[in-house]
């Protein structure tokens, strides 16, 4: 997600998806896993 432009969208897009799909499987390890990579992407980000 360190890609700048349109391609920020489309990260956050692809991560809300495997978000949404780890929530569904209850796999709890993989959406920590994606709140952590998001939390980091924005604290970068501003």
């Amino acid at each position: 997600m360190t890609t700048e432009g349109s391609n920020n969208k489309r990260a956050v897009l692809y991560a809300y998806l495997a978000y949404s799909k780890a929530v569904s499987e209850s796999n709890n390890e993989l959406r920590v896993s994606i709140l952590t990579s998001l939390a980091e992407y924005t604290i970068k980000v501003l």
